[in-house]
Parts: structure tokens; C-alpha cells; sequence
């Protein structure tokens, strides 16, 4: 058995702010999501839930690293993507310091490999960062199987904002603006660029590995190019293949009311870009941001888990998915997302 989650952590900061971002939630009530968190990652025994986890959002980064190779039998591989300005880890803001961690029990005998800018001019190594605006990151490691062989595993966090997809289209349909409806494809093009980019980067890889777990954050629905083009490049998604039937909806305001009610206070940048607008009125842009909030607070699956087989001769394993995270763990939802746990017959 060979189990691998992915879960976005949640950092819980408004990116509002100069010396220090708004923090969404009190000291306390995060201090009690992260220990909802280890909950759900750890045994009571104090072992990992997994073999290999996929974390997004892991904030500070850091800190958590170190409690947990410290604390439980693992192997961490990192990576910030948002930290602003950092000299030695100190700097503004001076409460982000958000990126990737990839956790995999000691047990496995691997390496990290150099991560992979996807998107963004941030300079960013070490505890330092020199970064104005966002950067996205994906990152590596490889382990041995004694069955399957050499596994690369890949964690992702792609570009937060709209999504192309049916619903929107349609909501679009009326507004014949050429030109807003670019603006507003503005993050679908900039997802589909990271993938690019990454996609390419794999292939060039391949060779080496019998099989790719990717996991993480993709922010795009299934029907969209982005999980499209993911897919046509030989990836299988676990929830579609070996899923129960349901939606697997891992970002759910409905099922996780208390921490979507703080992301209330977070404006998306396309907020910005809609207000920046000319070709409607005050009115027109009003309605049309309500209805652009609505679609990004609608319950969907934006959280992913691929698998893909690169040796001839093997097969996909059976395998079973799973949600993660749906229930509080001390009357407190670990994150505002849903994670995904994929356990696998290799």
C-alpha cells in the first residue's frame, strides 16, 4: 500500500498590508486549525498518515518544517513562493513566509531535486526572497519502490484566479466585450503558462521514472483547459478514476462555513482589473462583480491528485480515493480547502 494526500494548508492572511499582512483569523483560532491539522496527518502514536503528503500554503514555512522532521519520522522537501522581502527569514511582511512542503516517511529512500519556477520574477533561495508580486513554484522528489521502481513526486500551487469554465462562460454570454472577457481569462491564460512550463519540464524527466504522482492546488475546475491539458498529457486524475461517483467538491463554503466566512475579507486580484475597466458603468461593474464573486465562492473541485504510469508493461494499481479533512477535528475545520488521500496497491 502506498499512500500520497495532497491538502492545501491555508495560510489565513489577507495580502493587504505593508510591514505585516491582515491576518484572517485570531492567533488562537489558527493555533487550533494547525493542531486540527497534525490530526489529521498524524497517528496518535505519533506516526505519519501517509507515505508521501503534498502540502500548499504552509505558513510559516520554516517553523512547521522543522516540527515536523523534529517531531515524526520524515524527509521534508520545501520550497517558499510567497515571503515578500526576507533576509535570513526576517523581513516584510513579516508574518508570510507561505510555500510548498513535501512530506515523505523516512522509510523511503529518495532525494530532492531542484524546484521549478513556474511563474514570477521573484528571487527566492534559502531563508531569502526578494519578491514584489506572486510567484508560483513547483517542486520535486524521487523515490524507490521495490515493486514500481523510481517515482517522481511533484507538488503543485498554481495561479489563484477565475476560472474558464462552463459556468463562467455562460455567465458571460450576455456581456459582448471582447475585451473584458480577456481580462477576465487573465488567470486562466496565466495558469495554462505555468503548466506549460511545468509539462514541458516533466517530459524531459520522464525517461528516468517508471511512475509520477503530481498533486496540489490547481485552482481550475475539471472542465477546464487547464486540467484538460494536464490530462492530454497521459496524467490520470485519481478522484475521476477511482472516485466514489461523487464531485470530491474540495473548496465547499456550504460543508466549511466558519473558514469561508473569514475568507470574506479577501479581495481577488481580478477585483482590481474588473474596477480598472472603461467599457461599463459603475452599475454594470457592480452586478458584474456580484455575480463573479458568486461563481468564486460556488462549491468546486479545484484540488487534484494525477498519476502516470511511464513504463511499458505496468499497469494503473487498484486503488481507492478518499476526502480529507471534512469532518472538525476539535469543533475546527483544518483549512479552508478539502484534501484528497489516494492509497494505491503497488
Amino acid at each position: 500500500m502506498f499512500r500520497v494526500l495532497t491538502f492545501n494548508l491555508w495560510h489565513g492572511l489577507s495580502p493587504s498590508g505593508h510591514l505585516q499582512f491582515e491576518e484572517l483569523e485570531p492567533e488562537f483560532r489558527r493555533a487550533q486549525r494547525w493542531e486540527a491539522q497534525e490530526r489529521l496527518l498524524f497517528s496518535e502514536s505519533g506516526l505519519p498518515e501517509f507515505d508521501v503528503a503534498f502540502l500548499q500554503e504552509v505558513n510559516p514555512l520554516g517553523l512547521r518544517v522543522s516540527r515536523w522532521v523534529e517531531t515524526f519520522p520524515l524527509r521534508a522537501t520545501s520550497q517558499l513562493d510567497s515571503a515578500g522581502l526576507k533576509l535570513f527569514g526576517m523581513g516584510p511582511p513579516f508574518n508570510l513566509q507561505s510555500g510548498l512542503v513535501t512530506l515523505s516517511h523516512s522509510r523511503w529512500l529518495g532525494q530532492s531535486l531542484k524546484p521549478l519556477r513556474l511563474s514570477g520574477q521573484a528571487r527566492i533561495w534559502g531563508g531569502t526572497a526578494l519578491q514584489w508580486a506572486e510567484s508560483r513554484w513547483a517542486t520535486f522528489q524521487e523515490t524507490m519502490h521495490p515493486q514500481w521502481g523510481r517515482l517522481l513526486l511533484v507538488n503543485v500551487h498554481l495561479h489563484h484566479g477565475l476560472q474558464w469554465d462552463r459556468e463562467l462562460a455562460e455567465l458571460l454570454e450576455n456581456w459582448s466585450l471582447p475585451r473584458l472577457k480577456q481580462i477576465l481569462r487573465l488567470g486562466t491564460q496565466k495558469r495554462l503558462g505555468e503548466l506549460n512550463r511545468l509539462l514541458t519540464y516533466l517530459e524531459q524527466l520522464e525517461s528516468a521514472y517508471n511512475l509520477i504522482v503530481m498533486g496540489g492546488d490547481f485552482n481550475a475546475t475539471p472542465d477546464t483547459e487547464e486540467i484538460g491539458m494536464v490530462k492530454a498529457c497521459g496524467f490520470v486524475d485519481a478522484w475521476e478514476h477511482w472516485g466514489s461517483g461523487e464531485e470530491g467538491l474540495t473548496f465547499d463554503a456550504q460543508k466549511n462555513l466558519a473558514n469561508h466566512r473569514l475568507l470574506g475579507h479577501f479581495v481577488p486580484a481580478w477585483v482590481a482589473e474588473l474596477e480598472g475597466f472603461q467599457g461599463l458603468s459603475s452599475k454594470d461593474k457592480q452586478l458584474l462583480r456580484h455575480e463573479l464573486l458568486r461563481l468564486e465562492s460556488r462549491p468546486r473541485r479545484i484540488d487534484y491528485l494525477f498519476v502516470k504510469v511511464l513504463s511499458e508493461g505496468l499497469k494503473l494499481p487498484e486503488a481507492k480515493i478518499e476526502m480529507l479533512g471534512q469532518r472538525a477535528q476539535g469543533g475546527i475545520m483544518a483549512s479552508d480547502h478539502f484534501g484528497l488521500q489516494l492509497e494505491m496497491n503497488l
